[in-house]
């Protein structure tokens, strides 16, 4: 999970802009100590002079716009310097122009990523743009409470709910005049101070809503930067810095969309002669509008519509794909077969897909009725869209996501396939637009359009489209000429090559160009046998590839032709995991070639593999060798022991160790799991906690809330299994802390079988509960759980679950030499004699059920002495201060029904 981070200080304006000035006056690195000595002289001690921090996080607001940057970002010590536009920033500051101070301000928000390892908060890592959400919240909504930013903050960063939804959400709130509910975890974000104070600088403004204050943009600033507070990038993914100092950019500047209208004025772009792209329109609306559908019934409707080019020459769904005709509109390519919902496979049997996993075989009267039906609710939507377009709705954001929902609704299982969205875009030129990506990655080519219009990518197909044709309209260029143009922009400053476009020959040559490679490469192989390969070898290899998408619904690619397009080795492992464990698996390796597709997925891996390790960095830093020496001098283990817990993990491959507060349980887990696999590599270790509220939705599967309902979504148990799966070769390890503290039958399902030692691999394959898919847990995946002795809450663990594992103790090592010499070390031989003799007392107290009425599952650890002093602690204030705060508690905990007998210990470890 992310980490979020929101600067907190009490800096006013006046320490904020005094604090830049001491860099300012001296132009260079100014050390974190010549600061707050500086700060001191300059203006006063800070209350009782004894925090340093308290001079330090003056710097942060100042930081957080960019203003103030560090030497070495990741010491928090590290010398500032004030950049230049910092400088300009205090310059215009002391010269009270506020114009020049709001232009600053405005470019720092374009330009400086707030969300992660900004200099005032360095170890944030989300994507979540904070400031970006609150101005545009305040757009959205009129004005922001700071209780509905923290809620949104909240919903976006650790429930990874939409924008769009949680504003519609706080709307509903404040219609029904119902207060919000924010989570605990939430409230640190109700005070964003570094974004507040922008209501001193005139950025934004306080208001009275009843009670509570709320807060909105100044109405000067708003009406000065309308435009381009509405291009902010909520997501960091998103942004791109306005490159000022280089002329030729093209990337998103105040004066990109001046560039866009002088293109399309001009003409000087690679575009389609008006005459041709009116009458390449207009034969397609002929052929495949409204009224052109209307007209056709029976065997007709199916074939024009849904068959094989044999079987109809125009039907619309080749055409669309495959057509030369309308090649330049923008590639709709996907999976054969399900994309189509109905299609005659292999141009014999007709096929109706109700669902990626969901293929069934019909007869042709079948077919004819399934395509009446589904043209019947396409016809509902065309007029649904023109009815809109009349009423002029689509002249609005609301509009188009209103009509996204009843499309929806309408459309049924075409909704989002990918030809019926071209079909609409060809139909309908102006109102939808031209790009059908279904994954929207990062640096994907709707992704690289989208940023270069300083648009908004969260939502789906049509509300995208909606973006994009609104602002279409409002430059008064057609959404094609605006594809294009960007396009040509993107290209000329090298920002895309023209095989990144994603029109359909490009990318047929940029995979038919990798297959050669591939193809020159494996010539080159040494076989089992240990000859070359043979050529008749390498061709099945590479049929089985090709033909794999053809025969096999890759719902989460489903624009993947071919295997030979991937050239990513962590996409490559993600899609072979998919392939892999897909129920038709077995059938299609047959198919290919008589299971030449197995191997060619192996063959496919190490050229990857060898095809890109020269790109990796020489300097990255390898994971430090660990072996079984380094695992029994850092855990307090014997050799016997530690031979013990490996053999039962191996024979059983599932152990829990269980043990008291403060033994290391997690600690020895990970430490175990790095002697087994030779290296500090968390490459192979997956980790998660249970509680009571944890389910099998989030360990297995389940449907999580997306912006038209739900969506089935793996769990991180599933996706586990799926990528050691894939290494077959390779151990991985998947650790539960506080297993018992979950509803264990609950939480493993189906699974509970599944995770036997004698039950694992695919030989043992069972169909899950939300998918119909066989799965199977890999013999090369091992869990190991952790349980806390002393939680007198939890229930008994189920009988079913507990038979499964292996239960191996973890006992206080402080009979341990080792753990002695470990702490003489640091604290000498006075103070670790006496923490190894008192607390060998008090758990000999402890474990003597009878009279602590406790017993040996709630002695006291010894990692609660592992860590040494601070500086300038003694080794006897470390002993007190751990007894005082950390002992203490628990054993009032543990007694506390008895007072009298937590106090006589607490006196034992304190004489």
């Amino acid at each position: 999970m992310a980490r979020m981070i929101i600067p907190k200080n009490t800096a006013s304006v006046e320490e904020v802009i005094g604090a830049m000035q001491i860099y300012y006056d001296a132009n260079d690195w100014v050390s974190n100590a010549d600061f707050i000595q500086e700060y001191k002289a300059r203006y006063g001690i800070i209350g009782d002079d004894t925090d340093s921090s308290a001079y330090t996080k003056k710097t942060e607001i100042g930081a957080y716009y960019g203003f103030i940057e560090w030497e070495d970002i990741t010491r928090k010590q590290s010398p500032r310097r004030i950049t230049p536009r910092g400088r300009i920033f205090l310059e215009h500051y002391r010269a009270d122009d506020i114009d020049a101070m709001h232009e600053d301000i405005m470019c720092s928000l374009e330009e400086v990523v707030f969300g992660r390892n900004n200099y005032a908060c360095c170890s944030c890592d989300s994507d979540i743009e904070p400031p970006s959400v609150f101005l545009r919240a305040m757009i959205d909504l009129g004005h922001l409470t700071n209780s509905e930013f923290a809620y949104l903050i909240y919903k976006m960063e650790y429930e990874w709910r939409h924008y769009t939804d949680l504003i519609q959400e706080i709307r509903k709130y404040r219609d029904d005049d119902i207060a919000l509910i924010i989570p605990d975890e939430a409230r640190k974000f109700r005070d964003p101070k570094p974004i507040l104070i922008l209501e001193r600088w005139g950025v934004l403004e306080g208001t009275k809503i009843g009670a509570n204050k709320a807060t909105k943009i100044a109405n000067a600033f708003y009406s000065k930067y309308a435009k381009r507070l509405k291009a902010l990038k909520i997501f960091n993914i998103d942004k791109v810095a306005r490159e000022k100092s280089d002329d030729s950019s093209v990337l998103p500047t105040a004066d990109i969309f001046a560039l866009i209208k002088e293109r399309y004025t001009s003409g000087d772009y690679p575009h389609m002669d008006k005459e041709v792209l009116d009458k390449t329109y207009a034969t397609f609306r002929s052929l495949y509008s409204k009224e052109a559908l209307k007209a056709l019934t029976g065997k007709d409707l199916l074939y024009r519509v849904f068959g094989t080019m044999a079987q109809d020459k125009l039907s619309l769904m080749y055409v669309v794909e495959h057509g030369k005709d309308y090649a330049e509109f923008g590639s709709c390519r996907g999976a054969y077969g399900w994309a189509n919902v109905l299609t005659c496979f292999q141009g014999k049997q007709w096929q109706y897909c109700t669902s990626a996993s969901d293929i069934k075989n019909i007869t042709e009267a079948e077919a004819i009725e399934k395509a009446e039906e589904l043209i019947g609710d396409l016809l509902l939507a065309l007029e649904l869209i023109e009815d809109y377009e009349k009423q002029g709705k689509l002249n609005t954001f609301d509009g188009y996501a209103e009509l996204d929902g009843e499309l929806n609704e309408v459309l049924g299982d075409l909704y989002n396939k990918p030809r019926f969205k071209k079909h609409l875009a060809m139909l309908y030129p102006n109102l939808f637009m031209n790009m059908y990506d279904y994954i929207l990655k990062k640096d994907g080519w709707l992704n690289r359009i989208f940023t270069t219009l300083q648009l908004e990518l969260s939502g789906n197909w049509y509300t995208q489209s909606g973006r994009f044709s609104i602002l279409a309209k409002e430059l008064g260029i057609p959404n094609y000429d605006l594809y294009l143009i960007v396009k040509s922009l993107l290209e000329e400053a090298g920002e895309v090559k023209d095989d990144d476009a994603g029109d359909s020959d490009d990318m047929l040559v940029d995979y038919k160009e990798n297959e050669k490679r591939f193809r020159e490469w494996m010539a080159t192989q040494t076989s089992q046998s240990g000859t070359l390969c043979k050529p008749s070898m390498i061709s099945n290899n590479c049929s089985a590839l090709n033909k794999v998408c053809q025969l096999m619904d890759i719902i989460e690619y489903p624009d993947l032709e071919s295997i030979f397009q991937i050239v990513d080795i962590d996409t490559f492992n993600e899609v072979k995991a998919i392939i892999k464990g897909h129920p038709d698996y077995e059938d299609v390796d047959k198919a290919c070639n008589n299971r030449y597709l197995s191997s060619g997925l192996k063959w496919y891996a190490k050229y990857l593999d060898e095809l890109f390790a020269a790109k990796i960095d020489v300097e990255e830093t390898k994971a430090d060798p660990y072996d079984k020496a380094k695992f029994l001098a850092d855990v307090f283990m014997t050799d016997p022991q530690y031979e013990q817990l490996k053999r039962l993990l191996f024979y059983k491959k599932n152990v829990i160790l269980q043990g008291a507060p403060g033994v290391g349980k997690t600690y020895l887990a990970k430490k175990l799991v790095y002697s087994i696999i030779g290296e500090k590599n968390d490459k192979y270790i997956e980790m998660v906690q249970f509680h009571q509220n944890y389910s099998y939705e989030d360990f297995i599967m389940g449907y999580k809330p997306v912006d038209n309902g739900f969506e089935l979504t793996m769990g991180i148990f599933y996706r586990f299994c799926k990528k050691a799966e894939a290494e077959a070769d390779k151990k991985f390890f998947f650790i539960i802390d506080e297993i018992n503290r979950g509803n264990l039958s609950k939480i493993f399902g189906e699974l509970m079988m599944l995770i036997e030692g004698d039950k694992r691999g695919a030989k043992n394959k069972i169909k899950l509960a939300y998918k119909n898919e066989l799965f199977s847990v890999p013999e090369n995946l091992y869990i190991i759980g952790m349980m806390n002795t002393a939680d007198r809450s939890l229930a008994m663990m189920d009988y079913a679950l507990r038979r499964r594992f292996s239960f191996f103790d973890v006992e206080p090592a402080f009979d341990k030499p080792a753990f002695k010499a470990h702490i003489q070390k640091y604290v000498g031989a006075a103070v670790a004699d006496k923490v190894v003799s008192r607390f060998q007392d008090l758990n000999k107290n402890i474990a003597d059920e009878s009279s602590s009425g406790l017993g040996k599952g709630y002695c006291i650890g010894h990692s609660y002495f592992c860590v040494p002093p601070v500086e300038g602690q003694t080794a006897e204030d470390w002993y007190a201060s751990i007894i005082e705060y950390e002992i203490t508690p628990l054993l009032y905990e543990y007694w506390w029904d008895d007072k009298e007998k937590a106090e006589d210990c607490i006196k034992e470890l304190t004489k």
